[in-house]
């Protein structure tokens, strides 16, 4: 009976030091994991504001300038050290000088890098991506005392960069603000069931981004 206590004792005393022995690896494992590690799901919400330039080119006529702004959800995940996949949906509205504002909804892929200035304080996420936006509008027209409403839309292909200085002041948790650049590849405007070329865009603005990581 004393032999199979002493036993039993024993195999208590290993389990329980082997426990604490692989504890602290195992914290050190979790506690080290970082924003921009293989495996880090990073989600965020980012604002834009198009106050600094933007060019509005229709088909035919002089350009003009415009001021938008913006509000994309957007998430992304880091498939090695530092490289991101991800996407975005957005929203956005435009206000040429001359003409109605108009408002769109895009969404599309997008690819980045996260560089850290300042070890698990400060980094730079460069990000470049390809969104398709659609947008609609009334446009009227009158004719003697008559005015016709047709709606028109307006899809776009453009091509995006994002540059924000990230600040981590906790872990899991970051925001942050740089430039943006849009410009819009292709337009195409459907009204009444005729199709033709669209207004392209043009922006360079400051984005903000606030999010956190799993």
């Amino acid at each position: 009976m004393k032999k199979t206590t002493t036993v039993a004792m024993a195999t208590l005393a290993l389990l329980t030091l082997s426990t604490f022995a692989a504890a602290p690896a195992m914290a050190a494992e979790e506690g080290g994991k970082e924003f921009g590690n293989p495996g880090v799901l990073a989600i965020g919400a980012r604002t834009s504001l198009n106050l600094g330039w933007a060019s509005v080119s229709p088909p035919q006529g002089d350009s003009q300038s415009a001021i938008g702004f913006g509000l994309s959800p957007q998430a992304a995940y880091f498939v090695i050290e530092g490289l991101s996949v991800g996407g975005e949906l957005g929203f956005s509205y435009t206000k040429p000088s001359k003409g109605d504002g108009t408002t769109a909804f895009s969404i599309g892929p997008e690819v980045g890098y996260n560089a850290w200035l300042v070890p698990g304080t400060l980094s730079i996420w460069p990000q470049v991506g390809v969104l398709y936006s659609s947008a609609s509008e009334s446009v009227t027209s009158t004719s003697g005392t008559t005015s016709t409403t047709l709606t028109a839309t307006t899809s776009t292909f453009s091509v995006v960069a994002f540059v924000p200085l990230l600040i981590h002041p906790v872990k899991h948790f970051h925001f942050g603000i740089g430039p943006y650049f849009s410009m819009d590849l292709s337009s195409s405007t459907s009204q009444g069931g005729t199709s033709a070329d669209g207004n392209k865009t043009t922006a360079l603005g400051i984005r903000g981004e606030i999010g956190g990581w799993l």
